[in-house]
């Protein structure tokens, strides 16, 4: 998805009426911060009249009518539910089977369908046809806070990345970040009794990291105290910190494996598709 920048307003600007509007409409749309100044984004350049026509009426001295619609809870969390998942439907589907993958692992520890989602060579199952497996481990969480903070760093990073890069890339880096961390893991523990969504999450970081380095979408532009924050989790599981303060076995080669997975990805990109913006401000038009 290309994200069109059309209008930048003060810092300190009150735009939830602007937000309010604009999502009436159906306008799809973001703000983002930029140099102090507040950023109005755009899915669609072609709504730029939607736009438009909101600072017609308040030159006019016209308040522009925000049309309501009477909903209930229910229906505003349902509606919620589907625009997330028109917006954002990798990701959405990325935290679904993680639940699910949650349910069976830890939960009901249900052996039969467990066993055909541990982690398996391609080639050995391509042999005995569950080629899934060199990916499936990714769903499977052992603990609810295992599932809860990959989830949360998932919705927030994953839905960024989803943005900024589209659909079939996101696709292709999610395969490249799930396999080299699982390929990574499975060979330095000699064992395919882990999983987690932790390993994707480090590695759109580090997509995140590389990326933001060659474009100016602040979809990928992350506070560097997150790049800090990631490298000593990373270096605390490997010097055995969780195990000795709480026990808990991580699965650290997964986490290196999926990041330099990312970070390779993103270059290939970079190098590939030099000429790659994801928010073109030259076929942006703004509004003043």
């Amino acid at each position: 998805m290309i994200w069109n920048k059309v209008a930048e307003f003060p810092g300190d600007s009150q735009l939830k009426h602007l937000d309010d509007y604009l999502s009436a409409h159906g306008v799809m749309h973001r703000f983002t911060e930029e140099s102090g100044k507040q950023v109005l984004w755009l899915a669609d350049v072609a709504r730029i009249n939607v736009v438009a026509r909101y600072f017609e009426l308040l030159k006019l001295g016209k308040r522009p009518d925000i049309p309501r619609k009477a909903e209930t809870a229910q229906g505003k969390a349902w509606s919620a539910v589907l625009r997330n998942l028109a917006v954002f439907p990798l990701t959405v589907c990325c935290l679904v089977l993680g639940f699910f993958g949650y349910l069976i692992a830890d939960v009901f520890q249900y052996w039969p369908v467990l066993k055909h989602l541990l982690f398996l060579p391609f080639l050995q199952g391509l042999e005995q046809g569950e080629t899934w497996r060199v990916v499936s481990p990714v769903f499977l969480h052992y603990g609810f806070l295992h599932l809860l903070l990959n989830g949360l760093g998932m919705w927030e990073i994953g839905r960024r990345v989803e943005l900024f890069s589209g659909r079939l890339n996101y696709f292709i880096l999610f395969m490249m970040t799930a396999i080299g961390g699982n390929y990574l893991q499975f060979v330095m523990s000699d064992s395919k009794f882990f999983g987690g969504l932790s390993g994707v999450l480090f590695g759109l970081i580090g997509y995140m990291w590389f990326a933001g380095r060659h474009h100016g979408s602040p979809l990928v532009k992350m506070p560097p105290g997150i790049y800090v924050f990631t490298l000593v989790w990373l270096l605390a599981g490997f010097a055995g910190v969780f195990k000795l303060l709480f026990d808990i076995n991580m699965a650290n080669w997964a986490h290196l494996g999926g990041m330099l997975a990312g970070i390779a990805t993103a270059a290939a990109e970079v190098y590939l598709y030099p000429k790659k913006k994801a928010a073109p401000e030259a076929d942006s038009k703004p509004v003043e």
